[in-house]
């Protein structure tokens, strides 16, 4: 299994495709479905609203290399945070559990 492109990742300005830098050029990593920003059904307000909601679901999408390397970083020192006479240690676990099962989606 091949690693992820790595960020920084762009939204272009349509807001329907995902950008990154390979071999000192831009190229497109990623793409919104059609289906997610066409006029088909529903007229021009649902329009609006799936154009709203994929220009969200794009910056989320390349936001994740940055999201990646934030928890991948905080995870090893959360540990530490853990004390265990806190009465919240349970919820730190699920958290902590929480972060280990996004990171595993992520590796191969």
């Amino acid at each position: 299994m091949s690693t992820p492109t790595p960020g920084p990742w762009t939204v272009d300005e349509d807001g329907r495709a995902i950008l990154a830098q390979f071999e000192g050029e831009q190229v497109q990593i990623a793409a919104m479905s059609r289906t997610s920003w066409s006029n088909e059904r529903g007229g021009a307000g649902k329009n609006a609203r799936l154009g709203a909601q994929r220009e969200a679901n794009a910056r989320l999408i390349a936001a994740a290399p940055d999201l990646l390397a934030a928890v991948q970083a905080l995870f090893p020192m959360a540990h530490k945070w853990i004390d265990e006479t806190d009465p919240y240690n349970e919820a730190k676990h699920a958290v902590l559990d929480k972060a280990q099962a996004a990171l595993a989606q992520v590796r191969p």
